[in-house]
């Protein structure tokens, strides 16, 4: 199967929401104390591709085989500027990867990075791309170190409602 990398059009919404949809209730079911399940809809998601699929500061890729979308990543720019101490800076986030269950173990989603990437390069005059993953997700988390991003820092949490 020879999967085809691109950029996402806003007629790609209709099959990229699905598996946003699957991603959301996949962080749902991981992070109920993050995520709020009642808050996943459909209408959510396309309102969200409608707004952002062509701004400049965002880019959406999928992996298509054939017609079929099996993956998808969102890129955009956040910057930080005026911090008290922290150095002004540009930089790219690589956010809600998914690849359909159907078409996972072939590499789609490192070519998904890898197209992320050398787009990112082409375009945005980006230094570094960042990206989130949750410590539950071994197996992003792998991909992730095999394809060369470094663990940069550790977010800790505590549920108060635990310590009441």
């Amino acid at each position: 199967m020879k999967t085809n990398i691109r950029i996402a059009t806003i007629q790609d919404i209709e099959q990229i929401v699905p598996l946003l949809i699957s991603l959301d209730v996949l962080h749902a079911n991981m992070y109920p104390s993050v995520f709020d399940v009642t808050k996943i809809t459909v209408e959510k998601r396309t309102a969200f591709l409608s707004n952002n699929i062509n701004e400049p500061n965002n880019l959406f890729l999928i992996a298509e085989i054939n017609t079929i979308i099996a993956g998808v990543v969102h890129c955009y720019i956040q910057e930080t500027k005026n911090h008290p101490i922290k150095k002004d800076k540009k930089v790219a986030v690589l956010s809600d990867l998914y690849v359909d269950e159907k078409h996972r173990n072939n590499g789609i989603a490192s070519q998904l990075i890898n197209a992320s990437m050398e787009l990112i390069k082409q375009n945005w005059n980006i230094d570094s791309v960042y990206l989130n993953v949750f410590n539950k997700n071994e197996e992003a988390i792998k991909l992730y170190e095999k394809l060369g991003f470094q663990q940069q820092f550790s977010r800790y949490s505590i549920n108060m409602k635990d310590k009441l």
